[in-house]
């Protein structure tokens, strides 16, 4: 059996959120959000529009509407904002956040599976991961779809629990936004906060670490299989 040990706690199995963790788009999509709303005369400034990272996607329907004062507008703004996304792919917009591939080739090299959890819809989830050629990479990917209620319900990662067939105290979480954290903690799983380019309180959310980047927590992570170190995060970020 492999694993990994972390600040003094033994795992060997992770799962990614998607947005704002290992693709920076949740200020692509804060951007774009932002045109549209501009065109349309709906006043939701930037501000407002990063505590929405992590929402459920009908509250953030609800608040649309309600400062549009139109009911069902929602639906048109987020093809047109959906439109500009995908244009802005095509044009190299969107990212992989920062030592993406390397943490996710440190666990290939020690065989830890590891699994991609997102509140996004399944079709745009795998259009993303598919771009970056991730997405055969998880053991599964969660998406929003396939559950009743989103994050910070846990209803996505209880279902990611049972998926990966391991024990929840087993199972490490990386995550960007406090709706996210808050979903793994709920369904009492470790959480590392990966800070997205604006830091939130998580004081009180008792996560098992926080970082900057993935490289930060590479230097952390001590590889095992049995009682034998498998591998060590090098500084040149080459495996040995």
């Amino acid at each position: 059996m492999r694993w990994f040990e972390l600040n003094g706690k033994s795992f060997s199995m992770v799962l990614f959120d998607m947005d704002g963790c290992l693709i920076d788009s949740e200020y692509l999509n804060i951007r774009l959000w932002g045109e549209v709303f501009n065109e349309h005369n709906v006043p939701i400034d930037h501000e407002e529009m990063l505590n929405w990272r992590g929402w459920d996607f009908k509250a953030v329907v609800n608040r649309i509407e309600e400062a549009a004062h139109k009911p069902g507008s929602a639906d048109g703004f987020r093809k047109e904002r959906d439109k500009r996304f995908w244009k802005a792919m095509e044009m190299g917009d969107l990212k992989l956040k920062a030592n993406v591939l390397d943490i996710l080739s440190a666990l290939d090299a020690n065989g830890i599976p590891y699994a991609c959890v997102t509140s996004t819809h399944s079709f745009k989830a795998d259009v993303i991961l598919k771009y970056f050629d991730i997405y055969d990479r998880f053991k599964f990917v969660l998406t929003g779809d396939a559950v009743q209620k989103l994050k910070p319900d846990p209803e996505l990662y209880l279902k990611a629990i049972a998926m990966s067939d391991t024990p929840s105290d087993s199972v490490l979480v990386f995550e960007d936004s406090k709706h996210g954290i808050k979903a793994a903690r709920s369904a009492n799983l470790n959480v590392v906060y990966v800070i997205d380019r604006d830091p939130i309180d998580v004081s009180e959310l008792e996560c098992l670490d926080v970082v900057e980047s993935f490289s930060q927590i590479l230097e952390k992570m001590h590889w095992k299989d049995d009682e034998v170190v498998m591998w060590k995060h090098c500084e040149n970020n080459n495996l040995d």
